[in-house]
């Protein structure tokens, strides 16, 4: 609800570039409801969902099995990021960065913002 509630208010919406990254996406939800709700969005053509390696399985499947509810415009991508001062930065720019719940033990603070 609150991915259509951004998406559509003009609450969080990208500037006029075309990619947006979502930080630790866990299930894929908040990406995924983003991408699906994005139809007013004519610039939108990319959603990056990252998280950590282990986190990609599962994200990967609900990528999968919710292609249908997404407009053919946007197309939505997963990659591995583990946070730290290392991280494979993504090549590309994003004109808006998504996070939800992103911090459950504070020792991983330093390892977002070295990200």
């Amino acid at each position: 609800a609150a991915a259509q509630v951004f998406s559509s208010s003009g609450v969080i919406q990208p500037s006029s570039n075309d990619s947006i990254l979502e930080l630790g996406s866990g299930l894929g939800v908040m990406g995924l409801a983003y991408a699906a709700t994005s139809s007013g969005l004519d610039d939108l053509t990319s959603i990056v969902l990252t998280d950590c390696a282990a986190a990609m399985p599962l994200l990967e499947y609900n990528v999968a099995q919710n292609k249908h509810a997404i407009p053919d415009k946007v197309e939505v991508k997963t990659k591995a990021l583990q946070w730290s001062e290392q991280a494979e930065k993504p090549e590309e720019t994003f004109s808006l960065i998504l996070g939800s719940d992103l911090l459950y033990n504070i020792q991983f603070i330093p390892a977002l913002v070295a990200t």
